[in-house]
């Protein structure tokens, strides 16, 4: 009797790894074990417990599209797992950023989530949403927020989808051009410029009237940047993350109580709001583009290259080399989409 090691080591890759009380590194194996002509379903390893009780995680791994279960006999399952679980005792022992060789066009995370954007419009996401199935549309871009996401079709229109319901569908009657999703909040931005949020996030704050190119809601608040590239915020202001400069901005990322955007003059980031972990002081330099997470935030510098600033203690805040088309921050961790359209994750 034989054992496709391959078989293995491709479940290896999406192992998860623990510590158990002494220190010592513990393979977690979760898959879907799917013999020749039936579907037994999912096998859920005795030690995935320790996992969900760990104080030390990896971070979210995007699921590779169509290598979500292996075919192998029934008698051999047993054997199989207790060969995949020991190659994944030895992977946890480093500490490597995860790598994903898909063509990604869009990348959106959170705090335990993230979705992406395959090149053929298809949607996949994982975390907290990676049981909830998007719907079944070609998408331009995603936002993730704590427990839903809403994307932009190649129809222009807004569909979200989440564990909770909420928040809901965008306003109808309208086409739209990008859409961000905060904490039981989202706001649109309309093909015409007018801006359409829905969600009892914020209480009782209104977006503001006017016409305007895009929009970021964080944690407690929201900011867009109008069309005379100015921007304006609302919801909660208690550290100064609704009050921006009087700069314009190409363009602006709302995350928990702070704000940080680029310049559309000088290219350079400036932060306002809450900097208990040096999260509003950015670098000097040039980036074109912007996003925060919870304590730390990331920009694309305009020689393609990634830089971090703020809360660094699992490794978020510290990215590999090379070139970036888009970055995304999200509590512990970071993602983004390398130039020749792979991703990397990095942090917890």
């Amino acid at each position: 009797m034989t054992v496709d090691l391959s078989a293995a080591r491709c479940q290896v890759e999406m192992a998860a790894c623990t510590l158990d009380s002494m220190g010592i590194a513990v393979g977690i194996l979760r898959t879907e074990i799917k013999p020749t002509g039936e579907d037994f379903g999912t096998l859920r390893h005795p030690l995935l417990e320790r996992l969900e009780q760990s104080l030390w995680r990896p971070p979210p791994r995007p699921p590779r599209p169509g290598k979500r279960g292996w075919a192998i006999g029934g008698l051999v399952v047993a054997l199989a797992v207790g060969l995949a679980v020991l190659l994944a005792f030895a992977t946890c022992l480093r500490d490597d950023p995860w790598e994903n060789r898909e063509d990604v066009t869009s990348l959106s995370i959170a705090d335990r989530s993230g979705c992406i954007v395959l090149a053929g419009g298809a949607v996949v996401c994982w975390g907290t949403l990676g049981d909830v199935d998007p719907p079944d549309e070609e998408f331009a871009s995603v936002s993730v927020g704590s427990h839903r996401a809403c994307g932009v079709t190649t129809e222009n229109a807004v569909a979200c989808w989440g564990s909770d319901g909420r928040p809901r569908a965008a306003p109808a009657g309208h086409t739209f051009v990008s859409v961000s999703v905060g904490v039981d909040y989202a706001c649109a931005v309309a093909s015409g410029g007018s801006l359409h949020c829905w969600g009892p996030g914020l209480g009782d704050a209104r977006p503001p009237g006017g016409e305007f190119v895009s929009v970021s809601v964080g944690v407690d608040h929201a900011c867009a940047v109008r069309a005379n590239r100015h921007v304006e915020c609302w919801g909660a202001d208690d550290a100064g993350q609704a009050t921006p400069p009087g700069f314009t901005f190409g363009s602006v990322s709302a995350g928990r109580h702070y704000t940080c955007g680029v310049r559309s003059d000088h290219g350079n980031v400036l932060c306002w709001g809450t900097n208990h972990s040096g999260q509003a002081s950015p670098p000097t330099g040039a980036f074109n583009s912007v996003s925060t997470g919870s304590s730390h935030a990331c920009g694309v510098r305009i020689d393609d290259g990634v830089t971090c600033w703020g809360s660094n203690n699992f490794g978020e805040g510290t990215p590999p080399d090379g070139n970036y088309r888009a970055v995304g921050a999200g509590s512990l961790w970071t993602c983004g989409i390398r130039g020749d359209g792979s991703v990397v994750c990095w942090g917890q």
